[in-house]
């Protein structure tokens, strides 16, 4: 990822960070629907600023002690997530390089199941063949609560990966 300049980003600015990541997504699909190149280049501007930050274990917030690990990894699976579907829509490999090396540090160092039950970070643990099993894990522990209906939030994470993956 030559292209970026790290600079960590503090983990009580990952809520900042991870909305700036999905308003970028989102910046995208609009863009696409106008055709508005200039627009598509800034949604992927917006996610390369986060994913630039990236620090070298994979994590993209700096936490200090009195973080709180679950929000720390919320944060951080919404950024993946984020990362991995730009990066998918895109076909940026420096964003699903990013995303991979999120995945990977998840898969070894937290349980995202105690951070949330809906499939953040999915589309990031898909693109890694070695993390999958997440992936597998994340989409259970959202049918878990309510497995004859899972939430809205669950179901648009779902589609976005599933969208994103088609358009890869």
């Amino acid at each position: 990822m030559s292209s970026f300049e790290p600079s960590a980003i503090s983990a009580s600015n990952g809520d900042a960070a991870a909305g700036l990541a999905w308003k970028a997504v989102a910046l995208l699909a609009g863009a696409e629907l106008l055709h508005d190149d200039q627009l598509v280049r800034t949604a992927v501007r917006a996610v390369r600023s986060v994913a630039g930050r990236q620090n070298s274990d994979g994590t993209y917030l700096l936490a200090s002690r009195s973080d709180n690990l679950e929000s720390l990894w919320f944060h951080e699976l919404q950024i993946a997530h984020a990362v991995a579907s730009l990066g998918l829509q895109t076909g940026d490999p420096d964003l699903l390089a990013s995303a991979s090396r999120a995945a990977r540090f998840h898969m070894n160092e937290t349980q995202p199941d105690h951070a949330t039950n809906q499939p953040w970070g999915l589309s990031a643990f898909l693109i890694n063949a070695d993390t999958h099993l997440m992936a597998e894990g994340l989409v259970h522990a959202a049918a878990v609560d309510q497995p004859e209906r899972l939430s809205g939030i669950s179901l648009i994470l779902l589609a976005d990966a599933l969208y994103s993956w088609r358009r890869r």
